[in-house]
């Protein structure tokens, strides 16, 4: 796209990105050729062709591609990002389109492993693209910061996690199941998150968006509660099924779920006092 740092000459010699003007063009010359060609993509699935697939920490992903939508031009916020309102999508979204986990002909990369060694992951690629390794990656981020500041910020998720803030419980409450999935949190660290998220939901300014969370919460709830119960009672299965332990077990779990949910109902409640407010507004 129009300013991507990666477009410039110095930059394209070092990473070998080569600029596409026509996308249509360039993806039917690509499947004609005999020639491997790699397309970076931010976009959803649009063929069932093989995909090497990268996945970071959504939180650092997140304050990522909130800084590069400030420089494109888009004035997003975190809770914009977080939500992902449209044009930006969301970190979950992109994850379940592609489902890495299960779409076939796709290599699943982590962003972490690959900035911790480098030709390791390219070894993976040549081997899942049929290719021999030609050469070693030696290059720094420094010196790639250095070429394109913007394009290569930081290449550090704590730094990136700790711009967060107070944004983060947001964050799990609304992608807590894709975090887990792709381990990088616990169902606990959803769970405490979540919890406090849903206790300091502000319940006066900006209350109406407040309430578009609740669907959100409760879906990633319901989804993390339903794996915490299945793991759970795996574990316990394969240990022999102590009748105790299931007694035990099922208490803990269901006293968890009744607190979560009291919370969730206690401001669904909400919306029947703006159901009411918004009818009094329109008679008058």
């Amino acid at each position: 796209h129009e300013g991507d740092g990666a477009n410039k000459a110095e930059v394209r010699d070092v990473i070998g990105h080569a600029e596409a003007s026509n996308t249509k063009s360039m993806l039917r010359n690509a499947r004609r050729s005999s020639r491997i060609h790699i397309i970076k993509t931010h976009h959803a699935p649009q063929s069932d062709e093989p995909a090497i697939y990268i996945v970071r920490d959504g939180r650092a992903a997140t304050v990522s591609y909130l800084h590069f939508c400030r420089e494109i031009g888009f004035e997003a916020s975190f809770e914009q990002v977080i939500e992902g309102v449209p044009p930006i999508g969301s970190w979950s979204s992109h994850l379940a389109d592609w489902n890495p986990l299960h779409r076939p002909k796709t290599l699943l990369l982590r962003f972490e492993d690959i900035v911790a060694d480098p030709n390791g992951a390219i070894a993976k690629m040549a081997e899942f693209l049929g290719t021999p390794v030609v050469g070693t990656y030696d290059l720094t981020f420094e010196e790639l910061h250095k070429l394109e500041p913007t394009q290569f910020r930081r290449g550090d998720n704590s730094a990136n996690i700790s711009e967060l803030g107070e944004h983060e419980k947001m964050f799990y409450a609304y992608h807590g199941a894709g975090m887990v999935a792709m381990n990088y949190a616990t169902q606990d660290d959803v769970f405490r998150a979540t919890h406090d998220y849903l206790v300091n939901l502000d319940t006066g300014t900006g209350s109406l968006r407040k309430l578009r969370d609740l669907e959100q919460v409760v879906l990633n709830l319901e989804r993390n509660t339903q794996t915490r119960y299945e793991n759970l009672f795996a574990q316990i299965a394969s240990s022999g099924g102590a009748h105790e332990q299931f007694v035990s077990a099922e208490k803990n779990a269901q006293i968890r779920y009744e607190t979560l949910f009291g919370q969730i109902r206690g401001l669904a409640a909400m919306q029947d006092m703006f159901v009411s407010a918004e009818s009094n507004a329109q008679k008058r």
